[in-house]
């Protein structure tokens, strides 16, 4: 049994009824705030004080004894075959521990790792890199998604086409769609190549023991199990002989899953030279070689009918992320609006750039700027206002009551029928709507310490990209013991505590609550 409750929401003034269905047996929701004692209350970020004066140790403060520095030679070149490397005026600089050539002999971007040494300081290291000599056979290469779609192309991946297989979907019919439509809009949008440019930098401090069969690696990630696993893999390593520990990590947005290339670059110099060894990457290098939000040219037909109504929306998107995939951005053109006449195709193209990789709703940033886009033409095109054309094509009712609390707050109205400024500098108003997914999956688990003075210790093996992990979990912790918050410390950020998963996909609080 359920029954419908009507919800007065409101934020400074504004408010809007929204209903939803309550089951019999819950409490109603203006009962949930008489219930919980810490959820919903205003909470300072437990490590709050930490971060302000410093004193929170990000991996790039990670300083341990007899730890060298190490630094990655990258190729200069888009395409090209290593035919030789010689590392010995490397090897032979003072203060040089261990130099190494790494496997790849195929380069396929500017950027691409080659080789990498450690040594006792960190300009001593860029010396050295100075040293290796590199015997280069430069291939022909492609950057341009244009040029790399012509059968002539040079191939990124050998034999393989640069065009990925395109993925077609479709729902209704829209060609029927357009052609009933009172109004169409035919348009093209393009979005560029975004790098990620996290505060702390891409980097690791990698340690074996004596022995070389346990391995312990302190790392900016956003998923210590992922690394863990990876290096497990790679090192041919029981997975509990292998610790990652992330404490703060300084901004992931997609970027910082698994054992990245100077993760294991950090780890294979570690095990050669028998010292721990620090690897953080420059500025240039973050930007050349540690992912991407790729771009997308998306092609827009739509219709409405008399009424404003969507009839048909016609898509057809393409994107390069580099030599990686995942340039999809056709997400929100199915989501986000009511439409019965849907048709997408969509195509990644390979180029000679560095990889993409997830960055922040992988996909939907560029898609919903194209839709935003193409909603606004068709609005004006239909002389329709932009905020009624939305609410015309949304069924959402949380939309329906952020699109009127949000026009009450703002002005809208007012604001959206003034007088064009003659001024050079102009300066307008406009609505638009996005969206994401976020779904909490089972599996985290975490280990509750009592102590004898009443406090408790929260461990979980998740991880921090900024967003209040540790705050959310002694939150949550404090709710259920009736503790203050202040009684609670969260311990997170290493894989000797129970697992939990990566910090992606808006997974971590819902996941770890």
């Amino acid at each position: 049994m359920s029954r419908r409750v009507t919800l007065n929401l409101g934020f400074q003034g504004n408010t809007q009824d929204v209903t939803v269905v309550i089951p019999e047996d819950e409490p109603t929701p203006w009962q949930w705030g008489d219930r919980l004692s810490v959820v919903g209350k205003p909470t300072p970020r437990v490590d709050g004080p930490l971060k302000a004066t410093g004193a929170a140790h990000y991996t790039y403060d990670i300083e341990l004894p007899g730890m060298l520095y190490g630094a990655i030679l990258r190729s200069p070149w888009p395409h090209a075959r290593v035919r030789n490397i010689d590392l010995s005026a490397a090897q032979n600089l003072a203060g040089v521990r261990a130099v190494l050539a790494l496997d790849d002999r195929e380069i396929r971007f500017a950027g691409q790792e080659v080789a990498a040494v450690a040594a006792i300081r960190s300009d001593i290291a860029a010396d050295a890199l100075k040293l290796i000599k590199v015997d280069y056979e430069t291939l022909p290469f492609v950057v341009d998604m244009d040029d790399a779609a012509k059968d002539s192309a040079p191939s990124v991946f050998g034999s393989r086409s640069n065009v990925g297989k395109t993925k077609n979907s479709s729902v209704g019919d829209v060609p029927k769609g357009l052609e009933i439509a009172a109004n169409t809009i035919e348009a093209t949008y393009t979005t560029p190549v975004q790098t990620h440019v996290c505060l702390e930098t891409h980097g690791a401090v990698a340690s074996f023991n004596a022995a070389g069969d346990q391995l312990t690696v302190w790392c900016s990630t956003q998923g210590i199990f992922s690394v863990r696993d990876d290096l497990a893999v790679y090192f041919s390593l029981p997975p509990d002989s292998v610790r990652v520990v992330c404490e703060y990590l300084g901004g992931g947005f997609g970027s910082k899953f698994g054992a990245t290339p100077e993760i294991i670059v950090a780890s294979r110099l570690a095990k050669m030279a028998g010292v721990p060894v620090k690897v953080m990457l420059p500025r240039a290098d973050e930007h050349r070689s540690t992912g991407n939000r790729p771009n997308s040219e998306q092609k827009v037909k739509m219709g409405v009918d008399r009424d404003g109504k969507l009839t048909a929306i016609d898509l057809v998107t393409r994107g390069s992320g580099g030599i990686g995939g995942g340039a999809g951005s056709s997400g929100p053109f199915g989501s986000v609006y009511r439409c019965a006449n849907i048709r997408v195709q969509e195509t990644g193209i390979y180029t000679n750039a560095g990889p993409a990789s997830p960055m922040r709703a992988p996909g939907w940033p560029q898609g919903c700027f194209a839709l935003e886009l193409a909603m606004d033409e068709m609005a004006r095109k239909g002389g329709i206002d932009r905020l009624e054309f939305r609410r015309r094509n949304s069924d959402n009712p949380v939309r329906a009551a952020e699109y009127e609390i949000g026009a009450r707050m703002f002005g809208w109205a007012e604001k959206n029928e003034a007088a064009k400024s003659s001024s050079p500098i102009k300066r307008g108003v406009g609505v638009a709507s996005a969206e994401w997914h976020a779904v909490g999956v089972s599996g985290p688990e975490a280990q509750v310490i009592a102590h004898r003075d009443g406090s408790v210790e929260v461990r979980v093996g998740t991880q921090d990209i900024g967003t209040g992990t540790r705050t959310v979990l002694a939150i949550v912790a404090a709710e259920e013991l009736g503790l203050p918050v202040d009684r609670v410390k969260s311990e997170i950020g290493d894989t000797r505590f129970l697992f939990s998963v990566p910090s992606g996909g808006s997974l971590s609080a819902p996941s770890n609550s």
